[in-house]
């Protein structure tokens, strides 16, 4: 104990002193090593919150921002034909915040970005848009998808294999509405694999009023975009107007020799040619809750004249309709329909038929309703 070093010849007083100052230092050592110990368990939570904060801190700062995902990194294209294709690969935002697309890089000229969005909302999709130049041979290309999606830059790998020979571009020769005395054209070229020049030998079509010839060709039409050039045969499919207003189906063979080989390409014609006029609607609906107050309704349909002085008139009309075209000389008519009488059938539907001078026919179907009461 530590009263044993009190010296016991001292006086009374003086042992009291002695014992006072002990206890005072005591009691100082026990606060101390109790305030010792708060802040040692205030140091190891304070440990503890900064390692948590460490692990769990990029997750909540990605959540903040918005975040950048491709539904595949990696887009299989399978065989192309020579020439250029659009491939639009779909890209979204799984983050809480909008997403800001800085810049997106290729590995290869022959494949370039033509747009991507600059922003994508909250749960929000978007697509960007690549145009391939292919050419024959396997092509792998990367692309960095560069955006403020805290976790970096995406990749994107692209593989394609460009099948050899030539192909027409556009596949399909088409119109529609095409007024009978006048002729239909439309170019197309034949895209061709690079080292060689193209021409057009011949061509085959069982319709008399198609005709196909040659207008251009260039060999390096690509150059400079592609890795190696390729080549482009100009060709105009020309269809003569027709005798009377009928559709043009079918197919042109074309005979093409790219170097010392030829080739056979098909391409589909679909053009329709029309008479003098259009009319449309071509369905008109007459509708009331009484039989009897559908005498006296009035329809009308627009005809567009693709010649100014077309004469169109009512050929074919239902006895219970009176029917009349109006013409002013400009290129525009107009069908009016008049309920003249009440007809034996509702709901039930009828036919209008229009012939201009071609005997070229044109079809408007009327339907015709009765609605039932409204219960109140």
């Amino acid at each position: 104990m530590i009263c044993i070093f009190i010296n016991l010849h001292a006086r009374r007083g003086a042992t009291a002193i002695t014992l006072s100052t002990v206890n005072t230092v005591i009691q100082t050592a026990r606060k101390h090593a109790v305030e010792s110990s708060k802040l040692a368990k205030i140091g190891f939570v304070i440990a503890i919150a900064v390692a948590i904060a460490a692990v769990f801190s990029p997750a909540i700062l990605r959540s903040m921002h918005g975040r950048l995902l491709l539904e595949t990194h990696q887009v299989e294209l399978g065989e192309l034909p020579p020439g250029r294709h659009v491939i639009n690969v779909p890209l979204s935002n799984g983050g809480k915040s909008l997403l800001e697309i800085d810049d997106v890089t290729s590995s290869c000229t022959c494949a370039v970005v033509i747009h991507h969005p600059d922003r994508i909302g909250p749960r929000e999709k978007a697509e960007l848009s690549i145009e391939i130049y292919a050419e024959e041979g396997e092509r792998t290309v990367d692309f960095l998808i560069y955006s403020k999606d805290p976790s970096g830059p995406r990749r994107l790998t692209m593989n394609w294999y460009g099948t050899g020979g030539p192909t027409v571009v556009p596949a399909l020769v088409s119109g529609m509405n095409i007024p009978y005395w006048t002729a239909f054209r439309q170019r197309v070229a034949v895209v061709y694999p690079p080292g060689a020049s193209a021409r057009l030998n011949r061509f085959q079509c069982d319709d008399d009023l198609v005709h196909v010839s040659a207008y251009a060709n260039n060999p390096r039409a690509y150059a400079g975009i592609s890795p190696q050039s390729i080549g482009e045969l100009g060709l105009q499919i020309l269809i003569n107007s027709p005798s009377l207003p009928r559709p043009v189906n079918t197919m042109v063979r074309l005979f093409v020799s790219v170097g010392q080989k030829e080739h056979e390409l098909s391409v589909p014609v679909y053009v329709t040619f029309v008479g003098t006029f259009l009319a449309k609607p071509q369905e008109v609906v007459i509708a009331t809750q009484r039989t009897k107050e559908l005498k006296g309704l009035k329809r009308h349909v627009a005809i567009d004249l693709l010649e100014p002085l077309a004469d169109v008139a009512v050929v074919d009309c239902p006895p219970w309709l009176r029917c009349y075209v109006r013409q002013d000389g400009t290129s525009r008519a107009m069908l009016e329909m008049e309920v003249c009488d009440l007809p034996t059938q509702t709901p039930g539907e009828f036919t209008v038929r229009l012939q201009d001078r071609t005997a070229m026919s044109w079809s408007v179907s009327v339907k015709l309703y009765v609605l039932p009461p409204q219960e109140h």
